[in-house]
């Protein structure tokens, strides 16, 4: 899973700001290692923003064979798509036509 784009742009502004006041009063503990996580925030932006996430890459007929292939039935709804075991199915059925006394 990926780490929010708000939280690491909030991170970055926030070595930045750091280091913006390590460098108003000269002190280089709060220089260094915020000017380092400041820059690397930076880096992490970047890729965030060049390189896709996984999801891209796979389709959506590779998702439904891997779900089927492990006992899985693929379920579309509108846009949205969702995965329902087929042990949950039988056992909701089973429950379901179960006579009550």
């Amino acid at each position: 899973m990926l780490i929010p784009y708000v939280m690491t742009s909030f991170s970055t502004a926030n070595a930045v700001f750091w280091t913006a006041f390590g460098i108003g009063i000269m002190d280089w503990y709060i220089i260094v290692p915020n000017g380092f996580g400041g820059i690397l925030g930076v880096v992490q932006m970047f890729l965030r923003l060049v390189v896709p996430s996984r999801a891209v890459f796979a389709s959506s007929d590779e998702n439904d064979r891997r779900a089927e292939s492990c006992g899985a039935v693929a379920v579309r709804v509108a846009n949205a798509e969702s995965t329902v075991t087929a042990h949950t199915m039988l056992r909701s059925t089973t429950v379901a036509s179960t006579p009550t006394m």
